[in-house]
């Protein structure tokens, strides 16, 4: 009964692995930025064309590759996160600066990590929150941490409106709605369940007493250690 209950759940990752991959690949993605490519050869900006074009390949490819392995290098996926950082700050510019941290975790040769738990919220803090703003530039912090045995933690950070005012004004700006942070909390009580962990997302405002309150997630990502 156990087993069956222990397969039933790997089961279930193995299906939210693949929605984690539909949802990194969503249609809108591809469409965005293939618009992106020819709006860069249309005004005749060859160089950021030709820059666009290899981001956005190699993330191509680093998706697919990461998202059949139940665990990749941290190093995959810290440079998986660098190439959609690019591509899209190559796009919303004149929106956000970014940074993207990981001197604290040491050796990471061998930090094997779930792949595929970081960009969604990455996405969600650029459409969601710092392209919401009107008479600044906004940033945007990634930082993976050592957490505790069995995992360690990435901090997504931005300025930007923050949930309320995002919540408020998203039918006034053109985005998407991402499924992609319900598919990485599933993915985690799955995994939760399955080894009797306690693997959490939170999500906090990080200037409670601004208007613009920017978000601050806190997300545990399971490792093993080669």
């Amino acid at each position: 009964y156990i087993r069956q209950i222990r397969l039933k759940a790997r089961q279930k990752e193995g299906e939210l692995r693949l929605e984690t991959l539909r949802g990194q690949m969503n249609p809108h993605f591809i469409f965005n930025s293939l618009n992106s490519i020819n709006y860069f050869i249309s005004g005749n900006d060859k160089l950021s064309a030709n820059q666009y074009i290899s981001d956005f390949s190699r993330l191509i490819r680093s998706i697919l590759s990461n998202l059949s392995n139940d665990y990749i290098l941290l190093e995959k996926e810290i440079i998986s996160l660098q190439d959609y950082l690019k591509m899209e700050h190559l796009r919303f510019g004149d929106k956000f600066n970014y940074s993207l941290e990981n001197g604290k975790m040491g050796n990471m040769t061998q930090v094997m990590v779930f792949p595929g738990m970081v960009q969604p919220f990455v996405e969600n803090a650029i459409w969601h929150g710092v392209r919401g703003l009107e008479e600044r530039l906004g940033m945007i912090r990634v930082e993976f941490i050592p957490a505790g045995p069995g995992f360690i933690r990435c901090i997504v950070e931005d300025d930007g409106i923050g949930r309320k005012m995002s919540e408020i004004t998203k039918n006034e700006l053109p985005g998407k709605k991402s499924q992609g942070i319900g598919i990485v909390t599933e993915r985690l009580k799955v995994i939760n369940n399955l080894r009797k962990t306690n693997y959490r997302i939170t999500i906090e405002d990080k200037f409670s007493d601004r208007e613009e309150t920017g978000t601050r997630v806190n997300i545990d990502i399971p490792v093993r250690v080669e």
